[in-house]
């Protein structure tokens, strides 16, 4: 239950702009104040470090690394929760805020190696769409599983339990087929994405 609460400086400045029972306040608060701030620091951290490495050379380098920044910064929340709260959240955190992070992370990757792949085709156009959809699209799936994870009844819970089912599918078959698809970022054919 303790999942997105925090929100700090970000969730003052929100309950200056909107009362904390206004239907919107939650929406709004786990989007814009929790997922934005946690996705946007993960993807600050993926392109410092990796967009002009010479490494970054097969588009499923992208979804490595981006997973990778996920995981260090659910490691890093992890710590920070169990000192907060006590270690009895550590074992409910790693069954799903780890692989939560971890899943927004792959998606993360895809789009931004599809971002990687028409940059360096010049497509500056498609290069900014992938760019835009690798930061907003974790941001909807964490902000839609904090919300469900703060849920008090019943339906709340079946549906966060539900969304981590149905998000698990997706990621396993979803990199199984980034992975088959993969190839060089310098040789990839075009006509393999069904454009």
């Amino acid at each position: 239950a303790q999942e997105g609460r925090g929100g700090g400086g970000g969730g003052q400045i929100l309950g200056q702009a909107l009362p904390s029972d206004s239907p919107y306040y939650l929406p709004i608060f786990f989007l814009i104040v929790v997922a934005w701030s946690e996705e946007g620091v993960k993807h600050f951290a993926l392109k410092h470090t990796t967009w002009n490495n010479p490494n970054f050379n097969y588009r499923f380098d992208a979804i490595v690394y981006s997973t990778a920044a996920a995981l260090g910064f659910a490691a890093a929340e992890n710590i920070e929760y169990v000192f907060a709260y006590g270690i009895q959240v550590a074992g409910a955190r790693a069954l799903t805020a780890i692989p939560g992070h971890c899943i927004f992370g792959i998606f993360m990757g895809y789009y931004y190696g599809m971002a990687k792949f028409f940059q360096l085709r010049g497509d500056r156009r498609r290069a900014s769409r992938y760019q835009m959809f690798s930061l907003l699209i974790p941001i909807l799936m964490h902000g839609f599983y904090d919300f469900c994870a703060t849920g008090t009844s019943d339906i709340a819970t079946i549906v966060f339990f539900a969304y981590i089912v149905v998000m698990d599918i997706i990621a396993i078959r979803s990199v199984r087929r980034f992975a088959r698809e993969d190839e060089a970022l310098s040789e990839y054919d075009i006509s393999r994405l069904g454009w």
